[in-house]
């Protein structure tokens, strides 16, 4: 990834990778997600592999740790491939990263040899909008940036930048990244009340306060009277 003039950043995908990340994740209500793949040399985003059996509920997504751990470990060895991200989708009108997720690409950072880390959200058709958030994490930076999506041809090709991790499998260096568990909490707020239902609560209280009265009050003084 470069940076461009003001400071933008990029994230670049192909087709072939954008078309079925929409296609799963944008067809499946929140939460879903999957893991994105690419080259260390130019960190274009070239796979998507769906996280299909994942544990997720409309407010969580819990990552399916061991299917990914073999993908990461299998796309390397015979590809080349290395994991470039997690992507997931949020409930419509939760657009940023929540602090779970942020705590997660972080500690995953700190020992993961990526120079950068995509962590794009997803808003879902069933959700009532489809549209993607890109946003990135830089290797120590506690913060996520936000990037511009950037469609490329499959054959994608730029100058190469200067990396510390080259795309090609170095002796001794650990690419089958193991993935922690991860559950992204997305605090929904409680519906309020609105003023009928206020006006049931109140109006239910003062009968039952003249029931109370009357059970106690009226009852025995006309038992008495008898």
């Amino acid at each position: 990834m470069k940076t461009f003039k003001n400071n933008e950043h990029y994230m670049k995908i192909t087709n072939d990778a954008y078309c079925p990340m929409l296609n799963y994740i944008g067809s499946r209500p929140a939460e879903s997600g999957g893991a994105l793949f690419g080259y260390e040399n130019d960190y274009v985003i070239r796979r998507f592999v769906p996280d299909e059996h994942a544990i997720t509920t409309g407010s969580s997504y819990t990552m399916d740790t061991d299917f990914l751990n073999r993908m990461i470990k299998k796309l390397h060895t015979e590809e080349g491939l290395s994991l470039l991200g997690i992507v997931h989708s949020h409930p419509k009108g939760h657009k940023h990263l929540s602090p779970p997720d942020r705590k997660y690409f972080t500690d995953l950072l700190s020992y993961m040899p990526r120079k950068r880390f995509y962590t794009p959200i997803v808003f879902a058709i069933p959700d009532g909008e489809i549209n993607v958030f890109p946003y990135f994490f830089e290797n120590g930076s506690l913060s996520p940036q936000s990037a511009k999506l950037k469609f490329v041809d499959e054959d994608y090709k730029e100058e190469i930048e200067d990396s510390i991790f080259p795309s090609h499998f170095k002796q001794g260096q650990n690419n089958s990244v193991f993935v922690v568990c991860k559950k992204e909490v997305v605090p929904i707020r409680e519906p309020s009340m609105n003023s009928t239902m206020v006006f049931f609560l109140i109006a239910s209280t003062i009968f039952s306060g003249f029931v109370f009265y009357v059970v106690i009050t009226i009852l025995p003084f006309l038992f008495n009277h008898h």
